[in-house]
């Protein structure tokens, strides 16, 4: 029965936790118990924070519930690491750029700069079309719902959070510019004046999770701008290096290994792109680029699939 044995909890389609039967008054204690367990170095330090035995706390991890929720939370202790370096990719490029164009620095670590920073600016290139096709076809699938076709409120730029009055809006957005540089959830939480169990429940939500990966991919978009803008001074370092006499022997090795792959993957890109307007898909492309002769010869003899 309810009222008898050990209790029976789960979450709600809130991501409430809901617990009846014997201890039917501890719910509130779950999440600060997965706080907990994330901070402290172990199951006891976590219990004796949360006010609870030991054993208790081994008993809730047991739970496959718990241990599903727990195991999400250590998943986004990971993802809140890597959104602390989307935060500060601007400064990466920043230190990418003061040794590029150092004229005192070592011409092996100019190279290797102006290296990486076309390989990002390409790279962001690339993601920057992704993200396209994914707004269009986010678009489409509206569209196809009955529902509006405009951007979401986070891709327009206005905020996204709302419902709880404008103070707890502020709030919200500061969590997550904290959630963004801070290296826990307890930092963040104790730097805005709320709990950590709260702000937990919070990165739950979804339209919290949703403003919160937006700041992430602004942070980013930021600094993936300037690589890009920085590519032109960037081919011209490595021609400097690559044409000036007193370059290390290995470094103007290395400079022109690397104009040359820049070269060579440029063409590959243009004939993709005269494949793809021949009608061949990507994947056929591909073959013909970078397979045997024996598949390009099969393929070639293939005609395109024109569009209807």
């Amino acid at each position: 029965m309810a009222g008898q044995g050990r209790a029976e909890w789960w979450r709600d389609e809130c991501g409430r936790w809901q617990m009846v039967g014997y201890g039917a008054k501890l719910p509130h204690k779950i999440d600060a118990a997965i706080a907990a367990l994330l901070a402290q170095p172990s199951v006891a330090e976590a219990a004796r924070v949360v006010g609870v035995t030991p054993q208790t706390l081994s008993r809730w991890m047991k739970v496959p519930e718990f241990d599903t929720a727990y195991r999400a939370a250590q998943r986004a202790v990971l993802g809140r690491a890597i959104a602390r370096l989307q935060q500060a990719s601007g400064a990466a490029v920043t230190s990418l750029l003061k040794v590029m164009f150092d004229a005192n620095a070592p011409k092996a670590a100019r190279l290797a700069a102006a290296e990486v920073v076309l390989r990002h600016a390409k790279a962001a290139n690339e993601i920057g079309d992704i993200q396209s096709r994914q707004s269009a076809l986010a678009r489409d699938t509206e569209a196809l719902r009955g529902e509006t076709t405009d951007l979401p409120a986070n891709e327009r730029g206005s905020s996204p959070i709302a419902g709880h009055g404008a103070k707890f809006s502020r709030k919200k957005e500061e969590a997550i510019s904290q959630l963004l540089t801070q290296r826990s959830v307890d930092e963040p939480a104790r730097v805005i004046g709320i709990r950590t169990q709260t702000l937990y429940r919070w990165t739950r939500d979804p339209q919290f999770e949703a403003a919160y990966q937006a700041a992430k991919r602004a942070a980013f978009g930021q600094a993936s701008a300037r690589l890009q803008e920085a590519s032109g001074a960037a081919v011209s370092t490595i021609l400097q290096i690559l044409r000036d006499p007193f370059t290390p022997a290995s470094t103007r090795v290395r400079a022109a290994d690397l104009a040359l792959s820049h070269v060579k993957a440029a063409i590959e890109e243009d004939i993709a792109a005269r494949l793809s307007e021949l009608g061949y898909a990507t994947e056929t492309a591909q073959a013909i680029l970078y397979g045997d002769r024996r598949s390009f010869n099969v393929i070639a003899r293939k005609p395109p699939k024109l569009a209807a």
